[in-house]
Order: C-alpha cells, then structure tokens, then sequence
C-alpha cells in the first residue's frame, strides 16, 4: 500500500521500524491512562519485539509510527485490510503523554483517510473500550459513528468514500435536472436542509455555476471549512469582468475557499479567443482568486487538442455504468498529472427515476433490474467508485434524505452483468443535449 511515508500539518509518518522497539516505547504499556483501556500490555522488551515482528509481517496490516520532529510519540495499525469488502480496521496508540488531547489522532488521520481512498478502502472500522471517553470523542470528531455497542466496547465505523464526493447545487434554488418535470424551484427551507446534512458529512466541496449561481447567503450559513467550485459557458472575455466580481465575493464568506474554475465547454478554448480567454483564466490563479483551472466536458472529441495546448488543473466528465466513453482517455489524462471528477454517474437522475416521456431513458431504466432505487444509488455508485482513475465524484440531490442515504452506504454493491447489460455509446441517451426533456441552462446557446 501506499501508506508508507507522509507528513501533516505537525507530524511524520512513517512505517514502524523494528529499531524504534525501546525501553521509552515498552514504558508506554506502564501509563495507567493506557493500561487499563488496551488488551496488549507486554512485560518485556522481548515480548514487544515478538508482537512487533508479527504485525511487520502480516499482509494485511500496515504499521506506522508517529513522529513529532524526530521523537516517536504513538503509533497507527491499519489492519485486517480487506480489499475485497473495501474495508479495514484501525488502531491508534499516542504513547506520549504530552501529545494526547491536542488533536494529533485526528489530523493523522485526516490524511490516512486520504490515502485509503486511493487504495479504494472506502470503509473504516476501530473498536473502542466504553469507559474510552476522551479517545470516543476523538473518534466521533473524525467521523466515527457507533456501528454497534457491545458489552465492554462499542465498534465504530468511518464512511471514507463520501471524501470522494463533491455536492453539486444544481438543484439547489433552481429547476435544474431532467426528473424535476415540474419545473418546480427547490424551497430555501430544502436547501438549507440539504446543505445541513452536508455540513455533517466528510465531503468538504461545492460545486456551482454561473448559470444557476448559489444564493450567497446559503453559503453563508455553512461552518466547516469548504472548498467551491463554478464554472461559466460563455466564450465571451467581457463575461470575465462579472465572473471575477462574484468571485471576489464568495471568496469574503467566511469558511469558503475558492478553488477550481471550470470553462463548460471545452471547444471555447478552440475557438478565436480560446488562448486571450484562457489567459484571462490563468491571470485569476496567478492572483490567487482561484487554485485551479478546469475544464467541463460532454463529450471528447477536443479534449486531447485541449489538453496539449493548455495547462489544465482539473477535468470534469460524464461517466456512468451507462456512460463508459472515458475509460480510453484516462491513462491520457493521467499522464498529464490532471485531476478527474466524474460526472453525470446517475445520468441526470434518469436511472433513478422513469422518465417515461423519454422512450430510450425509459428503456435504459428499466435494464437496470433493480427495483429498490436504494440499490440503483448504490450500485452506480459503486461503478465509478471502483475506477481507480477517478478523483472525485459530482454528486446531486433534490433532499436531504437523498443524500443521507449515499452518506449511510454500509457496503458498495457493484453488479457486472447489470453494468455490462447498460453500457451504450447511443447519443441520444448519453448526451443530456439531445434530450428534448431538458430544459435548463446546459440548453442555451454558447
């Protein structure tokens, strides 16, 4: 695996040596604190070495030590990693006394997270003595929840994929999407639900538009540190100057961090003032209003062009069970050290609920030959969650019970023969254009 050596804000880490087995480390099973909440409890640096050697030894664990400049304070064990159920059990031990109460387990393992979803270890689990109150909190902090209490311990479980997902606002205060057939404007009070349960949640980024730019004051009510998205469609460099403004003003909202612009269409950047508007693009990051630049696409047909010629941060592109076009360009994309966010995983909502005016849609629903539309979410979802070459998923809900769902997933069930059975290359349905029932801002002109 490829937790081995990485750093935090305030502590390395890296994996245990054998060497690090000394008496100051063998004296931390004499702590009381520590005692009286462990099951292992050597007597000897003899005993310590034997358990060491067979954690070093054990395929399925990963051992680390944790470092604060160059003192060993505690150790992390990632273990009975099973990649199969894409799950895995943790471990933490701070050793030193000093170094316990000041967050230390909670931001190594914000990065630990981060690290296990790239190795599609999307769930994790850690049993906790009862009477571990201070350690109980720790865990909930970093987004534990009680799995199932026992009679001397509780287990705890950590839903990491949901670090992958990116909540698009789409639906938020718009009528945005091909299910909404009544064209119906989601209320404040369901915004604000929805963003709440978001607020919960370990996703930390937003992703918006111009076309349906977020009201300001949702944004405001958020708390925890959050990264934004938007993306304008216009070719027009005079749009810039309104762009920049909003910007400027999301960027004073307390907790908001801007971080990628996305031009929706890739082919303006081909077009005459492609290079003047990516420049424009560029003189925004280089005034540090943005982090990234990106591109949002709908289909590929210039995206190598595109690629080649501009210095792109981040590409945003549909891809689903249905939709599996973007399996030829990943290695493509990848090579150029670009992030990829997947999009459109649900097809615009049309495999989740029947669009029965639609007989292509209609007809793709009904292959799926799942009936709970639990199973539909999770499934899909387990599709791009299982494409090593995504970075993050764009997710979308029109309520909050919507996205308590995805965010509650104990496992991910991935079905071969129903995603064999829908994978189409057919315009008409992979292309959200060309549906008739569309009525949104994707439709106007560029």
């Amino acid at each position: 695996m490829i937790l081995t050596s990485f750093k935090t804000k305030r502590f390395v880490i890296k994996k245990f040596s054998s060497n690090l087995v000394k008496k100051n480390y063998l004296d931390w099973f004499n702590d009381e604190d520590i005692r009286k909440f462990i099951n292992f409890k050597p007597k000897s640096l003899i005993e310590l070495r034997k358990n060491i050697k067979q954690n070093l030894k054990d395929k399925s664990t990963v051992f680390l030590a944790i470092f604060f400049k160059k003192k060993h304070i505690g150790n992390i064990k990632i273990h009975n990693i099973n990649k199969k159920k894409n799950e895995a059990w943790i471990g933490v031990l701070i050793g030193e006394k000093k170094f316990r109460g000041i967050g230390a387990f909670v931001e190594v393992l914000e990065r630990i997270k981060d690290l296990l979803v790239k190795e599609k270890i999307y769930f994790l689990k850690l049993n906790v003595n009862k009477k571990n109150i201070s350690a109980i909190k720790s865990y909930v902090k970093a987004g534990f929840l009680n799995e199932k209490v026992y009679k001397n311990y509780i287990t705890m479980n950590c839903n990491i994929f949901t670090k992958k997902l990116i909540l698009g606002l789409a639906q938020l205060q718009s009528k945005y999407g091909v299910t909404n057939l009544k064209k119906k404007i989601l209320s404040k009070k369901n915004s604000y639900l929805i963003l709440n349960q978001f607020e919960k949640s370990q996703i930390n980024e937003l992703d918006s538009a111009f076309s349906y730019t977020v009201d300001l004051k949702l944004l405001k009510k958020i708390k925890k540190k959050t990264l934004f998205n938007t993306k304008f469609l216009t070719s027009d460099i005079k749009f810039l100057d309104k762009c920049e403004k909003y910007l400027k003003k999301v960027s004073k909202i307390k907790n908001i961090q801007l971080n990628t612009l996305f031009i929706h269409d890739g082919n303006n950047l081909i077009s005459k003032e492609g290079f003047e508007l990516f420049n424009r693009i560029l003189h925004l990051k280089k005034k540090k209003i943005i982090k990234k630049i990106g591109v949002s696409f709908h289909n590929f047909k210039n995206i190598k062009k595109i690629l080649n010629n501009f210095k792109i941060d981040v590409v945003q592109i549909p891809f689903s069970a249905v939709d599996q076009r973007a399996l030829r360009i990943f290695k493509i994309i990848k090579n150029k050290n670009i992030e990829i966010q997947a999009r459109s995983i649900f097809l615009q909502g049309s495999l989740l609920s029947k669009i029965k005016t639609n007989s292509k849609l209609s007809l793709i629903y009904d292959k799926m030959l799942l009936k709970k539309k639990v199973d539909r979410v999770n499934s899909l979802l387990s599709f791009v969650l299982n494409e090593k070459n995504i970075d993050k998923i764009l997710i979308g809900v029109r309520q909050a019970s919507e996205l308590r769902m995805i965010l509650n997933f104990k496992k991910l069930k991935f079905y071969k023969n129903v995603y064999n059975n829908l994978k189409t290359k057919d315009e008409s349905i992979i292309n959200p254009l060309n549906w008739k029932e569309l009525n949104y801002h994707e439709k106007k002109k560029l």
